[in-house]
């Protein structure tokens, strides 16, 4: 699990987000991942434009409260993108 963490953090902070789905989602399945963790694979579906799958992560984060105002803000993107 580590080994996942550690490789979607590094395809993250390089931007390649489609590398680092994989592992998020791994870690998901897993059930070992923290918001953090969490949110950056909804950022991923966002930033390659997976919109149907982004907006399931916001509406989990959103209905846990989990939000921050800039990640609201996305999350209203997000919803105005899918409609």
């Amino acid at each position: 699990q580590r080994r996942y963490v550690e490789l979607g953090e590094i395809y993250f902070s390089q931007k390649s987000y489609n590398a680092a789905i994989p592992y998020y989602k791994r870690l998901v399945k897993a059930k070992k991942i923290n918001d953090q963790y969490l949110i950056r694979l909804g950022l991923c579906y966002y930033y390659t434009r997976k919109i149907a799958e982004a907006s399931k992560v916001f509406s989990f984060l959103d209905k846990n409260d989990k939000l921050t105002d800039s990640l609201r803000l996305v999350y209203f993107d997000i919803l105005k993108q899918s409609g």
